[in-house]
């Protein structure tokens, strides 16, 4: 079952990795950092102002641990944000 919680002003995350618009309802597509990156971010933009966050990273701190180093997906799928393809060193 999809769990989400309040990520930032009008942002919500889910434990399946998916972003929300909370005021729009629809939900924000993630993409590659760079040509070879092996993160995937997204930015909000909350009140002219502009942010980037890693989708994983954020998985884990709203769903497992806010303390952790370093995030490894189980199945190397860099968009498979699942809080169950984590693991948090």
């Amino acid at each position: 079952m999809e769990t989400w919680k309040h990520l930032e002003e009008k942002y919500s995350i889910s434990n399946f990795g998916r972003i929300r618009n909370d005021e729009r309802g629809t939900f924000l597509k993630p993409f590659l950092k760079g040509k070879h990156s092996a993160r995937v971010r997204l930015t909000l933009e909350n009140a002219s102002r502009f942010k980037t966050i890693y989708i994983a990273s954020e998985v884990v701190r709203k769903f497992i641990t806010p303390e952790f180093k370093k995030v490894v997906r189980k199945d190397k799928n860099i968009f498979n944000n699942h809080v169950d393809n984590l693991i948090v060193y």
